[in-house]
């Protein structure tokens, strides 16, 4: 007789070993905000307190967008302290330079009204001469404009400074009516006036020495 056949038992499977978790999600990242542009562009013009009388002295203004302001624009021949504020926006500006009290001469080197772009720095000159040795007044205004003919103007600045006018005292004679023959004459006769009396002066100190 046959021996029973005997199945062997199915082996265990092998322990395994939990498979990995998985890594954690990275945290999203947030984009750094973009600077917002500036809302306005820096305006920088030179403001004298005092000229000299029959020179002409420049007063420049520069509205500086995205160029730096040299230190070329405002030479020797640009008195008095660079001044910085700041102005809107704006596609056109026309900028003038006045006289509000006294008298002086302004004369405009420049188109009163120019375009505003990123690409260049425009900017404004005057000459300004004291033609009295008697103080005045000046007067800087910059309007925004939406074009250069036929749009209206909106105020963005206006800047009064006074002015003291240096004069030499022989200056002062002059503007005060001697013509040159008189002045020249009159300060001969000072000078010899003048002479006479410490020659007499003299005179009389050496009498009382003896």
């Amino acid at each position: 007789m046959a021996a029973p056949h005997v199945t062997a038992p199915d082996p265990e499977p092998a322990a395994t070993s939990p498979a990995p978790a998985p890594p954690p999600a990275a945290a999203p990242v947030t984009p750094a905000p973009i600077p917002p542009a500036a809302a306005d562009w820096n305006l920088k013009f030179n403001a004298p307190d005092s000229l000299p009388y029959k020179q002409q002295k420049m007063i420049s203004l520069v509205i500086e967008t995205n160029h730096p302001v040299g230190a070329e624009v405002f030479g020797a021949d640009h008195p008095g302290q660079v001044m910085g504020d700041k102005i809107a926006k704006f596609p056109f500006a026309v900028a003038t330079l006045t006289v509000t009290d006294g008298v002086a001469g302004v004369v405009a080197e420049s188109p009163p009204c120019q375009q505003v772009t990123p690409d260049v720095n425009p900017q404004w000159d005057w000459g300004v001469t004291a033609t009295t040795d008697q103080p005045f007044k000046l007067r800087l205004e910059v309007d925004q404009v939406s074009a250069c003919t036929g749009s209206p103007a909106i105020r963005q600045e206006v800047k009064d400074y006074p002015i003291v006018v240096n004069a030499a005292w022989w200056q002062k004679a002059l503007i005060w009516g001697l013509d040159v023959k008189t002045f020249l004459l009159a300060a001969f006769a000072f000078i010899v006036a003048a002479g006479g009396a410490v020659a007499a002066l003299r005179a009389m100190l050496s009498n009382k020495g003896k």
